[in-house]
């Protein structure tokens, strides 16, 4: 059972599916000012999700893993097929699915939490 199947029960969420999922997504992520440009690189991927606006919670699958560079940070990222975390304002906790490194290191490191400095 996918995580995002079990928590939409529990808080009555409503999975979308297709081109409606990513759209979900970055509207969730408007609503806690967090940037729309870290979901971007899942633009074609992304099967289904949701996210529950009051508590914070969101999650994304996709097809398939995705690899993806972001030119202006100098850092190589990650996203697993399942993708999920906790957000507050200015703020993703709890990630789960998101890995990075930059150009030249040889490891990709996991990120549990992104601060969004305003």
């Amino acid at each position: 059972m996918f995580v995002g199947d079990a928590l939409s029960k529990c808080l009555d969420a409503i999975i979308e599916r297709g081109e409606g999922a990513l759209d979900r997504g970055l509207e969730i992520l408007e609503t806690y000012v967090i940037p729309k440009g870290i979901l971007m690189p899942l633009q074609s991927s992304v099967e289904e999700g949701d996210g529950v606006e009051a508590t914070g919670d969101i999650w994304l699958k996709q097809k398939s893993a995705v690899k993806h560079f972001f030119k202006l940070a100098n850092k190589y990222v990650s996203y697993a097929s399942t993708i999920s975390c906790k957000l507050e304002k200015n703020k993703m906790k709890n990630i789960k699915g998101v890995k990075a490194r930059k150009k030249h290191m040889p490891i990709m490191l996991p990120i549990r939490e992104i601060v969004v400095e305003v």
